[in-house]
């Protein structure tokens, strides 16, 4: 649920607003423009309209943009270079067009440095920070909006002091600081409501929405995501809306609130469609399969799954492009850092080379004169010998030459297969993704908590899945399950999609309560669908039931359990049944464990990937001991903490070995 960059505040939007605005709207300044006026008012007309397209249409803020450019340089009037330039970069970077952005930028610096105009110089390196965002440099990002920041605070403008520290909270949020956003995001909001912005009010509950959702402070995060969509509607601000709706969906289903969480989703989708926001519309449909999905309404599901699908392949088309422009912006910074370095080194080179040359061609000179007496009479015997030899190379050159184009051919050939291939599999992984379980269901019911999710692969046969369903005495029961399935990569991908299919059915469609039951069922049904050859795939893993009533714990496990370590840091190891899920030598029910523990316990559930992995100093298994041990050191650790200790530790033991396996943990504290 994080917000895209695309609401990254840009500061001239307010920074010039004050210098124009003869004319009250577009059509009024469309009508104008057909009428003769002064060079002054043909820039004025222009540059508005520039401002009026920008946000709706950046091709035709662009182009109107590029007229006042032309009417300033005939005015050749300095005073107007900055904030024209300065809406040339914006109309480029709100159309992922990042190269072109960065000159028109600098262009609008260097002329703001030039007339020593305080409010442009901020203004653009408010906006150079926030292409830095854009291509993931978030050092120089930072960089830019506290040059932005301080500026604004040494004129003592509040609204670009707020605009700032929004921008700054963004970078921060970004980098999963999230205190240091928080911090920022609610200074910026302060100013915001003592100025009653409204525009930078909603942009700002919406991004503190976000930094509290981060925070799993869910009541927060509803009220600022509210507050937003409220103040969006006001203003109409579709982008907003839309987003806005979607937060608010997405919560009111964690919550089993399916009409509230139905409501904001159609009216994320109207908005969405009106703007023509791919992004957010497959956002939107992915939230409204998920919705119709927990309801049991497969008809409505499916119609959204496919509706996502086709606003995913929308927006990746739109997605890519910018990616290209990000990509020759981050190759053109690299490249002209080379080119310095590499024309001083040819320069040093060049002079170096003169002298040795000088000293070399009076050494020449003696020589040479020695050399032409035996050199013309060797010339005739040689030069027969050479032509021979000349034709007898350039027979070779030709053969090797049609060798080589063979070759390359051939390799282009493999080199896109491989392409196609990667990039089928990179799609699936996306697939995969989406129907894994997220985790706002996990933190409604265990708010600290972590998943360290490692694929072997591309994509991966260990999955987590979960709900919250009623049971017969209409009591919530949440479902969590940590479960490695037969083969990694794309088998193991294809048999985790199979296997979370299998689950869904046998609690949401079938009801079946008990986590003993459910594995029954999938095994039989595994069976049934891929075991009458005698294959033997299926997972092994543990599935726990939460009763939120009376916070009973039952679980199944097959052939690996779990761990719960106490408060005084004993750990207890969770029962298991010896066989899998699916065809196996043993093949009797699967048993009812029930969990004792206490409040402030922490439950530990993982696949075998981590202790079979091979690594440390002689090369050998990590080993479930020393997996045991791990998890009594990181549990000193807040569960917000572990999974980068547990990847920390993973990756120090494997070092430059390959990763044999899948790898998942996941820690819960009940």
């Amino acid at each position: 649920m994080t917000r895209p960059f695309k609401q990254f505040s840009l500061l001239v939007v307010l920074l010039f607003a004050f210098t124009c605005q003869l004319f009250a709207n577009k059509d009024s300044l469309l009508r104008e423009l057909k009428k003769s006026h002064s060079d002054k008012d043909l820039y004025t007309l222009n540059f508005e309209l520039g401002w009026e397209y920008a946000f709706s249409n950046p091709d035709s803020a662009y182009y109107y943009a590029k007229r006042g450019l032309l009417i300033s340089k005939r005015m050749n009037d300095p005073s107007v270079f900055a904030q024209i330039y300065n809406l040339l970069g914006v109309s480029c970077q709100l159309g992922k067009n990042y190269k072109d952005a960065i000159s028109f930028y600098r262009e609008s610096l260097a002329n703001a440095q030039k007339t020593n105009n305080t409010k442009a110089i901020l203004t653009a390196y408010g906006n150079i920070g926030a292409l830095y965002t854009e291509i993931d440099d978030q050092a120089k990002a930072l960089e830019y909006a506290f040059l932005s920041l301080n500026l604004a605070k040494q004129t003592n403008d509040s609204l670009k002091i707020a605009n700032n520290s929004n921008n700054i909270s963004l970078i921060y949020s970004n980098k999963k600081e999230l205190d240091k956003a928080l911090g920022y995001g609610l200074a910026s909001l302060k100013i915001y409501t003592a100025l009653n912005d409204e525009n930078g009010l909603c942009n700002n509950y919406g991004n503190l929405g976000n930094i509290y959702l981060g925070l799993n402070q869910l009541d927060k995060a509803k009220e600022s995501y509210e507050n937003c969509h409220q103040i969006a509607l006001k203003v109409n601000l579709t982008f907003e809306i839309a987003k806005s709706a979607n937060e608010l969906g997405a919560l009111h289903k964690i919550r089993k609130e399916f009409e509230k969480s139905l409501a904001y989703y159609q009216t994320a989708e109207k908005y969405a469609k009106d703007s023509e926001d791919q992004e957010v519309l497959k956002d939107t449909y992915s939230g409204l399969y998920q919705l119709f999905y927990e309801k049991n309404d497969f008809k409505n599901a499916k119609l959204y799954m496919g509706k996502y699908f086709e606003a995913f392949e929308e927006y990746n088309k739109s997605a890519h492009a910018a990616e290209v422009s990000k990509n020759e912006l981050a190759y053109e910074f690299k490249s002209k850092s080379e080119q310095d370095s590499i024309k001083n080194a040819e320069k040093e080179k060049v002079t170096k080379a003169q002298l040795v040359a000088n000293k070399a061609q009076i050494e020449k000179d003696r020589l040479l004169k020695i050399g032409l007496t035996v050199l013309s009479i060797l010339l005739v015997l040689f030069g027969y010998f050479m032509y021979n030899r000349f034709k007898l190379i350039k027979n070779q050159n030709s053969i090797i030459e049609q060798k080589n184009k063979e070759t390359e051919i051939q390799k282009n050939e493999i080199e896109n297969k491989n392409k196609e291939i990667l990039d089928s599999i990179n799609y699936a992984k996306r697939i995969q993704q989406g129907l894994l379980e997220n985790k706002r269901q996990l933190n409604g019911c265990f708010p600290e908590n972590f998943i360290y999710f490692n694929p072997k692969d591309i994509v991966s046969g260990d999955f987590y899945w979960t709900t919250l369903t009623k049971n017969s005495k209409d009591e919530d029961i949440f479902y969590l399950a940590c479960c490695d399935s037969t083969g990694h990569g794309v088998p193991g991908a294809f048999m985790s999609l199979l296997n979370m299919a299998l689950f869904s059915e046998s609690i949401n469609e079938k009801n079946l309560a008990e986590p003993n039951v459910v594995f029954n069922h999938i095994r039989a049904r595994l069976i049934e669908l891929i075991g009458a050859d005698g294959q033997q795939d299926g997972f092994d893993g543990t599935l726990i039931a939460f009763n939120l009533s009376s916070k009973k714990i039952t679980y199944a496990s097959a052939n690996n359990g779990g761990v719960l370590v106490k408060g005084n840091h004993s750990i207890d190891e969770l029962q298991y049944d010896k066989m899998p899920v699916g065809r196996g030598i043993i093949e009797k029910g699967f048993s009812l464990f029930e969990l004792d523990y206490q409040k402030g316990d922490t439950l530990y559930l993982f696949t075998d990937g981590y202790a079979d992995q091979f690594g440390g100093p002689s090369g050998k298994k990590f080993k479930y001991k020393k997996l045991l041990e791990t998890i009594l050191t990181a549990n000193d650790l807040t569960l917000t903490k572990q999974a980068a200790f547990f990847d920390e530790t993973f990756e120090s033991w494997r070092g430059k070995l390959e990763q044999i396996d899948d790898v998942q943990v996941i820690g819960v504290r009940l």
